[in-house]
């Protein structure tokens, strides 16, 4: 099984706690992507993206839902969305 979760944040995370996130993403994580603002370029929106173990993203025009789609092997998606959260309200 091959499944996935989405997460929509309410608003701009930090930086380094969602780099650490991806770096310790569990291996069943195949793909993830979508928007993220970051606390410390509040009105900026960048486009995530993540597959084969890199991460890439860039700075994107527009007004985009600040959602992120995790695609993978048998995801725990409660223990996923547990970590996102804390992202969220740190």
């Amino acid at each position: 099984g091959i499944n996935s979760m989405q997460y929509t944040f309410t608003t701009a995370i930090d930086r380094q706690l969602f780099y650490q996130f991806i770096l310790r993403m569990p291996d069943n994580v195949l793909r993830l992507k979508g928007y993220v603002q970051f606390k410390d370029e509040p009105n900026v929106t960048y486009e995530f993206q993540y597959s084969f173990g890199m991460p890439d993203y860039e700075v994107i025009n527009g007004d985009y839902p600040l959602t992120i789609v995790l695609i993978g092997e048998q995801l725990d998606v409660n223990r996923l969305k547990n970590k996102l959260d804390m992202l969220q309200f740190s």
